[in-house]
């Protein structure tokens, strides 16, 4: 009788530790599927809490844009594409103030343009993943090859400008200045690969303000495809 209870209660002891090792293995492994869950989660979806500072690089202008000359000139198509860094501030939740310095570069046939610009401007997430920005630009622009610009002015030469007809003036050949004030508008999604590193593909729109070259309006007005890499800091 004592030998059979002796066996019972060994048998009650390492079924109960038994019980209790199982049930912390159970534990571990439902915590770790909730941490799994948990960053599952943080990687769908981050908010721009106030107060966060980030940064943002941009390969901008990957596309065409309608560029007008002078008063009575024509149109055309310019490609276009330049390099934009940016930091922003949120002042609120998911909004943020922005501003930046970038390097764009225009080609239309012989003609070539070369800016450096600046901007500012605000961001707004208006879910989770998706945002909407608008900024303000001044660009400083030097221009080479004015020939083709004449052309598409209407062909004028010096002769025509003296008599008022609005042609560009000076050696065509030489380089010229020029400067473009732009509102641009926009909208983009970020994809996040962790809490602080998005990549943000966006499309945005420019229209110029107030723009001139070598004397004469200038217009570059259009779409543009960007791609970004922005870090939460």
């Amino acid at each position: 009788m004592k030998k059979f209870v002796a066996i019972l209660l060994g048998c009650m002891l390492v079924a109960g530790v038994s019980a209790n090792a199982q049930a912390k293995k159970s534990s571990k492994s439902s915590a770790k599927k909730t941490t799994k869950t948990v960053k599952k989660a943080s990687k769908q979806e981050v908010d721009i809490k106030k107060g966060t500072y980030f940064v943002n690089a941009n390969l901008t202008n990957i596309g065409f844009n309608a560029l007008k000359i002078g008063p009575s000139g024509g149109k055309s198509s310019v490609t276009r594409f330049g390099f934009q860094g940016n930091g922003g501030y949120a002042i609120e939740d998911n909004l943020a103030i922005t501003g930046g310095i970038g390097f764009q570069y225009a080609k239309l046939e012989d003609t070539k343009i070369m800016a450096i610009d600046l901007t500012a401007g605000v961001r707004y997430y208006f879910v989770p993943k998706w945002f909407c920005a608008a900024n303000l630009g001044f660009a400083h622009m030097k221009v080479s090859g004015m020939g083709n610009m004449q052309n598409m002015a209407g062909g004028l030469t010096d002769d025509d400008d003296d008599q008022g007809g609005g042609g560009m003036p000076g050696d065509l050949g030489d380089s010229v200045k020029g400067h473009n004030l732009s509102l641009g508008l926009g909208v983009g999604y970020s994809h996040w690969l962790s809490k602080k590193i998005a990549i943000e593909p966006s499309l945005g729109y420019s229209i110029s303000l107030a723009s001139k070259m070598a004397g004469q309006k200038v217009s570059m007005n259009g779409l543009s495809l960007n791609v970004g890499i922005t870090v939460l800091l």
